[in-house]
């Protein structure tokens, strides 16, 4: 079965270490990821769901350490935050890799690469 993206080990860790150790990102680092998947959060609208003060804070969206995290935009602050989070919680991380062709995995618990197809389920550990 062919891989339904290209890899680019960059791009895959940043995604892997996003999805399941978020939980390590700082409380800025996680308003701002959060505001980021807000299409032109920039954009202060004047009426609707986002102009409401309550959910302003709740997303941080006047929150200057929230906005000067998005400074340099979304891909910047999510190689950011994957950097810290591997920096400062490097016993804590755990990249799972594919035995033979060492890609990152779809998930921690994973025992079948969707890359290269190899399949571990029988192998014991």
């Amino acid at each position: 079965m062919p891989p339904r993206r290209t890899y680019e080990e960059d791009a895959e860790l940043t995604r892997y270490v996003l999805r399941y150790y978020q939980h390590l990102a700082t409380d800025v680092e996680r308003k701002a990821y959060r505001v980021s998947s807000i299409p032109h959060w920039d954009v202060v609208p004047a009426e609707g769901p986002l102009a409401h003060p309550l959910v302003r804070k709740w997303y941080g969206l006047d929150d200057l350490a929230v906005l000067a995290a998005l400074e340099q935009g979304t891909e910047a602050l999510l190689r950011r935050m994957r950097d810290r989070v591997l920096k400062e919680h490097a016993d804590a991380v755990f990249i799972h890799r594919c035995p033979r062709c060492e890609r990152i995995v779809e998930t921690p618990k994973a025992r079948q690469c969707l890359w290269c197809g190899h399949d571990w389920h029988a192998r014991q550990g």
